[in-house]
């Protein structure tokens, strides 16, 4: 492209040149053909000066300077050109109209140099500057003749040719202007036709590497993708099936040509009736079609039971431009259905009345019979371990004196009620019940039962019980609870010194209020990890509030801590530099140290806390007014002319303000609301705030939250909690519409009522990237159009005064 436009610049510079000469070689051969031998050398001086001599400089100065450089040159050569031609408009002038006095001619000559010298620097304007005093002296020489208008034609014919070249030099610039614009489009086109083409190749390759089988047909019924998982499923290379269609990718798991689960998506409604009573589940959720069945083509003919999934493909229009399914073989799961089934079943018919599985045995503990829950609880038939040892089966245990304790119990005729550990055939540990019961015959002991029941879920409830009881569910770490047992136990022992360490998650609240609880929830994860990572195994650290952390350090000096202490800053430090964004972690700190059990850990424990809090109040966290500042910064970078757009709200917010004779304290509020109104806009996901759309219902109201939110956030901060109800209002409308509070006319702050003026008409006669500005005359119309509405009607007024009066002085 860029060899194309200086080839190009040259051709329209050769022109240009070409049109120079022929033009000089015409003015030549007019004025020696019209020139008469009576007049004398003052006039052919007057008119080698008028026309000539600047022709002669202009083609001089085409040859010197557009074979050089043609892209700057042409629009130099255009400037020459210009002023050259005004000067001989101006010497024509005083030809034709000979009584004007001398100065008034000098004064008008320096008009051209003026001009020469703001455009092509002081340089030119001196050539220009001395031409004028030759010109001026020469025309008045040549002035003397009478009564014959020859020499003014052919001044005139003169003038007409640096017009024409005048007009020549504006053409070039406008080609040239023309020429690089559509090199620009034509680069960006290119560029746009990359990232499309990097795009199909990263959704290429998503596809490819998906563990599921898929393929994707386009509307037409051609497969345009098919992955590596469909080439292991079906043996079919997708170099044999791109491109074709006529329901080709139905043959290897139907064993025909005939609609698959895709096509049901892409065909009427009364053909997919038709067609779904083929599979044997079938379901929408959403957009999406799943089903289920078995296909008998694939594996090499074997076939298997297939769960799939089927989609549209819509372009950025809406248009559906194909579908995607995805497979996956089920058959294990099917298989493993129907086992339970028939276990199920078995169990119903055998054990009706026994959820437990029970082995029988005799007075030398072997084992006699068992019912179907043993086999399906330890793996053993009873083909196995009949006429075995019962301990041997279930208890693979080195030291089995304890099960052969219980075993004995029994058959002395004794009852047996326990929890153990018994094995599986394949030697896993089962958590079970373990009860023991003899069978007595006439008081002496002919058999027993030991039920066993599976209680290792349980057991594992239990724990994950036990471990929630003492631990935080979001960070992992301890709890309070568990925080207040270890500050009692470590109080009475002898792990002296002993350091706490209270620390608080920075600005939780504006997080929480400005981007939702997930966000708040990543960083008590990530402040979390970081406390975790600087202490030592032996310490304790828990959570024991919202934002609140705390370690308890046994046997750790002060100085120890302290080293601790700044192994903390520098986590935190290294976290914000290897995770750049608008937030930054930020974590305060208070240590204290119980030397010995004369000082309590409880208050240790406070003097900490109390450390924590004056550490946020002097690093300035408490305001809030750091976390603020990254807010707006977001902001900023998100929403479009955000910092113009404040500036212009707080201008014209003023002058209304200063109009009304508003109070100090109310213009100060009216200034920061200006900022700050749209804070709450850090909020509202980027598909909703830059939807060029109209919005939906839900995305309305998505989009009225960021009022709230910017309520919310304002109120955490000690600058700006004061406009925090302002900010909650900014949007209610005079007539009780607005949101969110739908409350109407002076319930309304003045200070909003003002801003919602002067932000409608800002937004109205300011560009957009996704529209134009409209002019300030229909701005006007749709504000007096919505005065006693939207807007306070006796601040419209007051308003358009205002522009009025900025209108006279501009």
């Amino acid at each position: 492209m860029q060899e194309w436009l200086k080839k190009r610049e040259a051709d329209v510079a050769e022109q240009a040149l070409v049109a120079h000469i022929f033009a000089y070689l015409l003015a030549v051969v007019i004025l020696i053909s019209n020139l008469p031998r009576e007049y004398g050398v003052n006039t052919f001086a007057a008119l080698l000066v008028s026309t000539l001599i600047p022709a002669t400089v202009l083609i001089l100065i085409d040859y010197n300077f557009l074979q050089k450089d043609y892209g700057q040159n042409v629009i130099f050569a255009w400037n020459v050109t210009k002023y050259v031609a005004l000067f001989i408009v101006i010497t024509l002038a005083f030809t034709i109209y000979p009584g004007e006095s001398l100065w008034v001619k000098s004064v008008l000559y320096l008009l051209p140099t003026v001009l020469s010298c703001i455009t092509l620097g002081q340089k030119w304007g001196l050539v220009f500057a001395g031409l004028a005093v030759v010109s001026i002296y020469l025309f008045s020489l040549a002035l003397d003749f009478t009564g014959n208008r020859i020499a003014e034609v052919i001044l005139v014919l003169g003038g007409i040719f640096f017009l024409v070249t005048w007009l020549l030099g504006g053409t070039l610039r406008v080609e040239k202007e023309t020429t690089e614009r559509f090199a620009k489009l034509a680069d960006e086109h290119k560029q746009a036709e990359k990232k499309i083409q990097e795009a199909n190749k990263n959704l290429d390759q998503i596809i490819e590497f998906l563990p599921d089988a898929t393929f994707v047909i386009n509307q037409n019924g051609i497969v345009v993708a098919w992955n590596k998982a469909m080439e292991e499923m079906t043996g079919i290379p997708k170099n044999n099936i791109l491109g074709k269609g006529n329901y080709e990718y139905s043959i290897p798991f139907l064993k025909e040509r005939k609609p698959s689960l895709i096509d049901l998506l892409l065909i009427p409604e009364s053909e997919f009736n038709k067609h779904k009573q083929e599979y044997e589940a079938i379901d929408w959720k959403g957009n999406v079609l799943f089903s289920e069945t078995y296909v008998p083509g694939i594996y090499k003919g074997q076939g298997a039971y297939l769960w799939s999934r089927a989609s549209k493909l819509y372009d950025s229009e809406g248009n559906v431009t194909g579908a995607i399914e995805t497979l996956r073989d089920v058959t294990q799961r099917k298989k493993v259905e129907k086992d339970l089934i028939y276990q199920k079943e078995a169990f119903e018919a055998l054990f009706k009345n026994s959820t437990e599985a029970i082995v029988a045995f005799d007075e030398n503990h072997r084992v006699i019979d068992i019912n179907q829950n043993f086999c399906d609880l330890f793996g053993y038939n009873l083909e196995e371990i009949k006429g075995k040892d019962v301990d041997d089966v279930v208890d693979i245990a080195k030291e089995r004196s304890l099960s052969r304790h219980y075993t004995s119990t029994v058959v002395q005729g004794e009852n047996v009620f326990a929890e153990g550990i018994r094995y599986t055939k394949e030697s896993k540990p089962l958590e079970v019940s373990i009860k023991g019961v003899p069978i007595l015959i006439d008081g002496k002991f002919s058999g027993g039962y030991g039920i066993y029941t599976d209680i290792s879920e349980q057991k594992r409830y239990e724990r994950e019980l036990k471990y929630l009881s003492l631990h935080d569910q979001l960070t992992g770490l301890y709890n309070r609870a568990y925080f207040e047992n270890e500050l009692d136990r470590l109080d009475k022992s002898r792990d002296y010194p002993i350091t706490v360490i209270s620390a608080d998650l920075d600005n939780l609240k504006i997080i929480n209020d400005a981007l939702g609880h997930d966000t708040g929830d990543e960083f008590l994860k990530v402040c979390a990890q970081v406390l975790k990572e600087s202490l030592r195994d032996s310490d304790i650290l828990a959570r024991i509030g919202g934002d609140e952390f705390v370690a308890l350090l046994p046997r750790t000096t002060r100085e120890t801590g302290d080293k601790i202490v700044n192994r903390i800053f520098s986590q935190v430090d290294l976290y914000n530099r290897e995770h750049k964004g608008p937030f930054f972690l930020g974590v305060s700190v208070g240590l204290s140290t119980a030397e010995d059990e004369s000082k309590s850990l409880e208050g240790t424990f406070k003097e900490a806390d109390n450390l924590m809090y004056r550490n946020k109040l002097q690093r300035g966290v408490s305001g809030g007014r750091q976390m603020i500042n990254s807010l707006i910064a977001m902001l900023g970078e998100r929403d479009f002319d955000t910092e113009g757009h404040a500036r212009r709200l707080e201008e014209l917010s003023r002058k209304m303000g200063e109009s009304l004779n508003l109070s100090k304290k109310q213009l100060s509020n009216l200034s920061l609301l200006a900022q700050m109104h749209d804070l709450g806009k850090v909020g509202v996901p980027d598909k909703v705030l830059f939807k060029e759309e109209t919005l939906n219902e839900e995305e309305r109201r998505i989009m009225q939250q960021h009022s709230e939110i910017g309520h919310r956030i304002a109120r955490t901060s000690t600058d700006l909690s004061e406009i925090a109800e302002l900010i909650l209002k900014h949007h209610e409308n005079w007539d009780g519409s607005g949101y969110p509070l739908r409350i109407k006319k002076e319930e309304i702050p003045v200070e909003c009522r003002i801003l919602a003026i002067v932000d409608a008409y800002d937004a109205m006669t300011s560009d957009r990237p996704y529209r134009k500005s409209m002019s300030q005359e229909k701005a006007v119309e749709e504000l007096k159009r919505s005065a006693g509405t939207q807007f306070d009607p006796n601040l419209v007024e007051i308003f358009l005064s205002i522009l009025e009066d900025n209108m006279v002085n501009d």
